[in-house]
């Protein structure tokens, strides 16, 4: 490892390290003592044939023992004068001595009854109270009540100890002249801190001697005195010391005093209390001997630890030694070493690395503790990783503990991880709505209780403004929502004051039109006509165009365009037509009235393909530009097409806001535009040129000079007087837009950054006819019924509060469906051979330099500055997977190693993308990464297509495939990407044609840097695409990080080696950066910081990486699934599975009793004890999606039985079926253990069950 060390600068050394269970000291001392000692050059031999001692002494002894005895004397005299008293000492036993105040001893006592007793104990102790421990030889002041000490007492022990330390550091000043710093008893023992002359350091070759030393100091019997001294008087003895002036400056205040002890030349700042003499401590031994810092801050001076242990007996010495040798061999470290269980890595100091076998064993210890909660009526909930300090200044953390705390910038607000989790339990979650379903008081206990309302006011008002955060909670909040404007629009349209009839009744739009429009018309037709005249004397050339169907139309080149042969097939293709695509290349989009200008492959896309629909809608999207700029004389900024429409952003003059009124004026004058069937026109123009038409516009300016290259052209599109920035293309006219609605508006900030001005954004949707609008809404009634914010607020799921954005707070209904959907994965991994590990969840950055996404990737991490170094949250688990992977060396017949994670996953996602559970900052996936050979690669992915279909059945999803091929820019060889490539079209042709495999779609060109993708995109009941599931290849990350295996070639050597060498684990060391970490800190690196990778060892090969995930981020999914199933969960996935309601209050007990039976059945089971009639609990429960709700009355409770209504059979709910209570656990047991959808006792012939058992 040094000779590595001295290869690569200090950038790459946490790369480098592995330590398990990290104990090293900070500097090359390092615990040191062996098992059996052995003599080397210069060891024990020659530091015994040196002087044992100094000789001379240093000089400060002298001076302090002078200084000492002048001071004892003076206390000596002090005391003789005091004033003697009989006192009463009262026995343990209670038994009372006599005695006199400032003469008798506890010491005195213990001989009094013998002197064995005397010699066994160590200090006495007063009044039960452990702060008033006592010295043996000390005169007691006053009558108390006294319990005499020995070692096996704990504060005998430590005491024992401490006075040990005292000899320990005189034997050091002895022989090293050292300053000393502090000596304490600790666990097994006890340490002296000094600094040696020069800068030196205690090697083990100083043990003996010191040693040698201690046990003169025990025959000497040199008695423990003590000194009360004032501040001054202390400086004044310990002038040669500056760590004992820090320590007495800091720590002392002035006009007080404290104590010192002497025993032999030793005099030490100490509060005590000390045994007799020295020669109490018969048998002491030196452990080990290590650096540290002062005050144990790094920015102190690098000090020296000797450690020793001490006993009454040499006998009890021996014992202990034997113990610790026990000890040793139990050491977690050890064996977590040797079981594989975990290791610790310097880039994460102090995190565990949990390998599969200490996964197991956490994974089962959690598993334990939740059931015994399950059984306990605990609920588990599920909160934030990070808060903002303003949570912590409210609980009263801020303020005395966020020195312990991980500190960040946030959004220019701070922000900590959470060091525990009980402020987070308090906060308010958001008051029901009338529809929310909430909890009757009669179901069980929360034993996890929001704190009261009242309380939290309380809170607010005496904290002042730091608390403002506490006071408001968004449910799902949403990333549309706006910096001041809110989405506004009603279902139903109701008039107000200053509403749509007050807009309406004003003028529609602005009269004069403003001055901008007319100079950007004149300087657009001059340079319309330029660009005509250049067309018009282009050499023409025939052309041939080919169809999608093979077929080839002649044309000519710059005449011919696609509108034409449109047309030229028949008019009605021309008016479906919205754009053409050219050479199947989705970035050759071109517009119907634009010339070809070249021989060509043709496909003309109408509103149904995606990317005419984008084009209709950016079309759209300039049509209500031109309404905003003609009703608002607006300054435009962009507008893009988006999911389900567009919008356009726009700064109005004097920072006015777009309200709800204006709404219809606007659509109005949209109808006119449309009516107009103003003609969509492209111009090219230079950099100059643009900046010359929209010198007017300071956003258009800010895009043109930033995105917009020196000597380039770009595009611009016209439509009536709207001319606006664009590369298009467009529909050939307006007329095209049959039916457009504007759905809301909103507040933004230019480029999406909150240092930028504050803007307003209009909404709108559009479509070819007005039935198809009508259908879109109607679309929309049922999604916003289904809204996962809506929903997981009715049944109490989830909520979010601004005290920690886009990081969701899972109440115990949540909970249970987040753990159920994570139990269902982790069985999968289990049935799949998955080996599910833990990592940390932050890093210090040179990980993330070694990863690539340092240079990539910084923006969207969460940063902090640790020890002097910045570390990050991690946003992915890859390269926590690889040093995993590089942890111990690996052969070819260990592949594929398949490696899964949970943890706890961070994006610094803007605040106004936040949106519900769709879009977070805090989140967990099913991340797993396989690392595998080459050759492996195909049967892999056909594997994971399997995990994929038995999933996405299960829960009722249908999905698209498709395949992303090498891009331009890539990195690797040409023929191993064409062989990977080649690999998953074979696997994806096998897939589609098994049974339930689907079809996939080539998209070429669009895979990673590092490799091909498959990408996965689901479809919910709504027909919705949802992007979840990944699969990419990754040959890029091993070599990164120096990945590599032993070759079936080369095993036999292997098998060899590690015969002749014995186990060994050892650290494969990371490789290369993608880029240089400097550029990406936007500074010059002091030295050269990462370096490039190394060949391959003989013998080896890389990993290929398989990075995949069928859910995703679990809490997206789990959104996803709440709106796919609209809050009717399948019983095996759901929250409220069992709502007994008995008929009347004579039942309670036999509900009660039935609802013990059903929860150690393992169900989710409540029990309604509500005094509300009949109709009302059943109702209640069937608002809240009880899947089953069970009715108890007379006629059940004589036969044992439970009457069974079915929440998805409505032939059930209004007399349902008496099951005895043995049946209905066997066949809910049977419905939710199978995850099926069916009902157990159908009224009539079942229908096929909705998924299939996995």
């Amino acid at each position: 490892m040094e000779e590595a060390k001295k290869a690569v600068e200090s950038i790459t050394e946490g790369v480098k390290k592995v330590a398990v269970g990290a104990g090293a000291a900070p500097n090359n001392n390092k615990d040191n003592k062996p098992k059996k000692e052995k003599k080397a050059k210069g060891g024990d031999d020659a530091a015994s044939a040196g002087p044992l001692e100094l000789k001379p002494a240093p000089d400060f002894l002298q001076s302090r023992i002078e200084l000492f005895d002048r001071l004892k004397k003076r206390q000596d005299e002090e005391i003789a004068a005091k004033e003697r008293r009989p006192i009463e000492i009262t026995m343990p036993d209670g038994t009372i001595k006599a005695g006199t105040s400032w003469e008798t001893t506890p010491g005195e006592i213990a001989k009094g009854i013998s002197n064995s007793l005397y010699k066994r104990t160590v200090v006495a102790r007063l009044n039960k109270d452990p702060n008033q421990l006592w010295d043996l030889d000390r005169p007691l002041e006053a009558s108390c009540k006294l319990e005499l000490l020995n070692f096996d007492d704990e504060q005998g022990k430590q005491v024992f100890w401490h006075s040990s330390a005292h000899i320990l550091g005189e034997a050091c000043e002895r022989r090293f002249g050292c300053s000393l710093c502090i000596g304490p008893p600790v666990d097994n023992g006890f340490y002296y801190e000094m600094a040696l002359p020069g800068g030196a350091s205690v090697q083990a070759s100083d043990w003996k001697p010191l040693e040698s030393i201690v046990g003169s100091i025990v025959k000497e019997k040199q008695k423990f005195e003590r000194l009360e001294m004032t501040k001054d008087e202390l400086l004044e003895m310990f002038s040669y010391n500056k760590y004992k002036q820090h320590i007495i400056k800091d720590k002392i205040a002035d006009g007080t005093k404290t104590t010192v002890y002497r025993n032999g030349p030793l005099i030490d700042l100490c509060r005590g209390p000390h045994v007799p003499s020295t020669e109490r401590i018969e048998a002491f031994s030196i452990m080990k001997n290590s650096a540290s810092y002062f005050l144990g801050s790094q920015e102190n001076d690098s000090l020296q630890r000797v450690y020793g242990v001490s006993f009454p007996s040499k006998k009890e010495l021996a014992a202990h030694k034997k113990w610790l040798e026990e000890a040793a061999a139990r050491d977690h470290r050890k064996l977590g070493e040797q079981q594989q269980l975990f290791f610790f890595h310097e880039l994460s100091p102090g995190s565990a690395m949990w390998l599969p076998h200490g996964a197991r064993i956490y994974n089962t210890l959690m598993a334990y503790i939740k059931e015994q909660y399950f059984k306990r009526d605990y609920h588990e909930v599920i909160t934030p990783n990070m808060y903002n300090s303003d949570l912590w200044k409210v609980s009263g953390h801020w303020a005395h503990y966020k020195d312990d705390m991980f500190v960040m910038d946030v959004d220019k607000e701070q922000f900590a991880l959470k060091p525990m989790n009980c402020p987070a339990l308090i906060l308010p979650p958001p008051s029901p709505s009338a529809t929310t379903f909430t909890a009757h008081p009669c179901h069980p206990p929360l034993r996890i209780r929001p704190q009261s309302h009242a309380v939290m006011e309380e809170a607010k008002k005496a904290v002042e403004s730091i608390t403002e955060g506490v006071k408001k909670v968004a449910v799902g909040a949403g990333a549309g929502a706006a910096p001041n404007n809110k989405d506004n629009k009603p279902k139903k349209e109701k008039k107000a004051k200053g509403g749509d009839d007050a807009a309406s009744a004003g003028p529609l739009e602005l009269k004069p039109a403003p001055d901008f429009l007319q100079s950007r018309i004149e300087l657009f037709d001059r340079l319309k006509k330029r660009q005509d005249e250049e067309i018009a004397a282009k050499e023409r050339k025939p052309i041939e165009i080919t169809m999608p169907d093979g077929t080839i139309k002649a044309g000519t080149s710059w005449e011919t365009t696609p509108g034409e042969i449109a047309k030229g097939i028949s008019n009605s293709l021309y008016k479906r037509t919205v754009v053409a695509r050219l050479n199947k290349d989705p970035n050759q989009l071109w517009d119907l009235d634009r010339p070809l200008e070249a021989s060509c492959k043709l496909e003309l896309l109408n509103f149904d393909d995606e990317q005419g629909k984008q084009v209709f809608w950016h079309s759209s999207a300039h049509i209500l530009g031109e309404a905003c700029e003609r009703r608002f004389g607006c300054s435009l900024c962009i507008g893009p097409p988006v999911d389900n429409g567009f919008y356009y952003e726009m700064a109005l003059p004097g920072g006015a806001s777009v309200q709800a009124s204006d709404w219809k004026p606007l659509e109005s004058i949209v109808g006119s535009i449309v009516k107009e069937k103003q003609k969509f026109e492209r111009l090219e123009m230079t950099k100059d040129e643009l900046l010359e038409m929209f010198s007017y516009n300071k956003y258009k300016q800010h895009i043109i000079k930033d995105k917009i290259a020196d000597g380039t052209k770009t595009t611009v599109y016209r439509n009536g007087p709207l001319i606006d920035l664009c590369r298009g293309p467009h529909v050939p006219s307006t007329e095209r837009i049959e039916a457009f609605s504007i759905m809301k508006n909103s507040a933004s900030y230019f480029l999406g950054s909150q240092e930028n001005d504050s803007l307003q954004r209009v909404y709108g949707v559009s479509f070819p006819s007005k039935k198809e609008l009508a259908a879109h809404k109607k679309w929309l009634e049922e999604a916003a019924a289904r809204d996962h914010r809506k929903l997981g607020e009715q049944q109490q799921l989830f909520f979010f509060h601004e005290l920690s954005p886009g990081s969701a707070m899972w109440l115990p209904h949540g909970a249970r469906i987040y753990n159920t959907l994570m139990a269902y994965i982790k069985e999968q991994y289990f049935k799949r051979d998955y080996h599910e590990v833990i990592t940390p969840n932050m890093y210090n950055s040179d990980l993330w330099k070694v990863s690539g996404h340092w240079a990539h990737y910084k923006d969207d991490m969460f940063v902090m500055d640790v020890d002097k170094e910045q570390f990050a949250l991690k946003p992915m688990n890859c390269p926590g997977h690889c040093l995993m992977f590089g942890h111990a060396p690996k052969a070819y017949h260990q592949l594929p190693w398949r490696v899964a994670d949970f943890g706890v996953l961070h994006r610094n996602e803007a605040s106004g993308a936040l949106s519900g559970l769709t879009r977070v900052r805090r989140f967990q996936q099913d991340d797993a990464h396989i690392f595998c050979r080459e050759d492996q690669i195909g049967q892999e992915i056909t594997n994971l297509f399997d995990f994929l279909r038995s999933m996405y059945s299960l829960l009722g999803f249908t999905y698209k495939l498709r395949l992303s091929t090498r891009p331009d820019k890539f990195m690797g060889e040409r023929a191993t990407w064409d062989r990977a490539e080649d690999m998953l079209k074979v696997a994806l042709d096998e897939f589609a044609a098994t049974e339930g495999g689907v079809a996939w779609e080539l998209n070429e060109g669009d895979g990673a840097f590092y490799g091909p993708k498959i990408d996965i995109k689901i479809l919910d009941c709504l027909n919705r695409e949802w992007q979840c599931a990944t699969i990419q290849l990754d040959f890029q990350l091993p070599i990164n990080f120096g990945l590599e295996y032993v070759t079936a070639d080369s095993a036999a050597k292997t098998k060899e080696d590690a015969a002749a060498k014995g186990p060994e684990v050892k650290t494969k060391e990371p490789e290369a950066v993608v880029e240089s970490a400097a550029a990406a800190d936007g500074k010059e690196p002091a030295k050269k910081q990462l370096r490039m990778s190394k060949p391959l060892t003989p013998g080896s090969a890389r990993p290929v990486i398989i990075h995949r995930a069928m859910a995703g981020s679990i809490e997206r999914f789990t959104g996803i699934l709440i709106e796919h199933f609209g809050g009717k969960w399948p019983m095996w996935l759901s929250p409220r599975q069992i709502q007994i309601i008995p008929v009347g209050r004579g039942f309670f007990e036999y509900a009660e009793e039935v609802q013990k039976i059903f929860k150690d059945a393992g169900f989710w089971v409540d029990v309604d004890l509500s005094g509300e009639t009949l109709q009302k609990k059943v109702r209640r429960a069937q608002l809240a999606q009880y899947n089953f709700v069970f009715i108890v009355g007379d006629e059940e409770m004589k036969g044992r039985q439970v009457n069974v209504r079915y929440r998805d059979d409505t032939s059930s709910q209004d007399r349902g079926k008496p099951v005895d209570v043995d049946e209905a656990i066997a066949k809910l047991k049977e419905l939710r253990d199978s995850r099926l959808v069916y009902n157990p006792w159908p009224s009539a012939k079942p229908a096929a069950p909705e998924a299939k058992k996995v």
